[in-house]
């Protein structure tokens, strides 16, 4: 079977993301995909920073109208359902909200 994943043939250190990280692992992934989501957040606007999330950092510089479709759905629709992710993070926390 063919690894998809980056690490295997060292892009990720060119990347800057630490060589022990292993994208297969789920709980590593999770940890890698919230920590990339945050940076976004903490220097770009919403929408910018959810399509850059999705679809890379060279499509969120792209008019809105020229992104794949998959990205031109997602951010609108996290945005949609932005207080349910916010009630979700609040009962993940123990009904304390960020």
């Amino acid at each position: 079977s063919t690894n998809n994943d980056p690490q295997a043939d060292g892009k990720l250190a060119d990347a800057g993301v630490a060589q022990w990280l292993d994208r297969t692992d789920p709980h590593q992934a999770l940890w890698l995909s919230a920590s990339m989501l945050s940076s976004l957040l903490e220097h770009h606007a919403l929408d910018w920073s959810l399509a850059a999330y999705n679809g890379g950092p060279g499509g969120a510089n792209d008019p809105v109208s020229q992104r794949p479709a998959e990205t031109q759905a997602y951010v609108p629709s996290v945005i949609k359902h932005r207080d349910w992710y916010r009630e979700l993070d609040a009962a993940c926390r123990g009904g304390v909200p960020a």
